[in-house]
């Protein structure tokens, strides 16, 4: 079993991967990306392996496949008010750019992801309402593999404990809106 954090960036992937590091899983916010030879994406296999649990972008490009591998996983949709999630990418916008320049991969999962490698409004805002309705779409006949959870608006361990059958733990829950590029340079250091 797997437990994947399917949401889009700046939806509080950050602060469930802690929650679920709190809980006892193993877990890796952001699994290595990669292009291949080709200039095609790849998440790392070794990750998915490796981890119980991981979160951010690229595990949206991997979720159906890791349904079929491993049976029984559970899948965390992270979401976040429209408005507050795009003042967040804006806001986000100059460490964006440097990580675009830095890592060739990023700008090849944001148009995989997006439909375009660079944020613009329209564009980013509806492939976000795109991703909410396929992911609900594809759970649709098994709701109890499925999670959606706004943690940017305070939903926190009495969402996520009973989804996972964990007891809540004696501990506030992760809040954290920092992803720095020094992480980001370590997510990214096969390329």
């Amino acid at each position: 079993m797997k437990i994947l954090g399917i949401g889009l960036g700046r939806t509080g992937t950050r602060s469930l991967y802690l929650a679920l590091e709190i809980l006892g899983y193993k877990t890796k916010h952001c699994p290595e990306f990669y292009l291949d030879d080709e200039g095609g994406l790849v998440i790392s296999p070794e990750d998915v392996r490796e981890f119980e649990a991981l979160t951010d972008e690229p595990t949206i490009l991997v979720y159906k496949d890791v349904d079929r591998q491993y049976p029984g996983s559970k899948f965390i949709l992270t979401i976040r008010e429209m408005e507050s999630w795009y003042r967040s990418i804006e806001n986000n916008g100059t460490a964006l750019r440097e990580w675009r320049e830095q890592f060739p991969a990023i700008p090849v999962l944001h148009q995989a992801l997006y439909g375009n490698p660079v944020f613009e409004h329209d564009i980013y805002t509806e492939a976000h309402r795109r991703h909410v309705i396929a992911v609900k779409e594809y759970f649709a006949d098994r709701p109890e593999d499925l999670l959606t959870m706004d943690i940017c608006s305070g939903e926190g361990w009495e969402t996520l404990c009973p989804f996972l059958d964990k007891e809540i733990p004696d501990i506030s829950f992760p809040k954290t809106n920092v992803f720095g590029v020094s992480d980001l340079a370590t997510v990214m250091k096969n390329n």
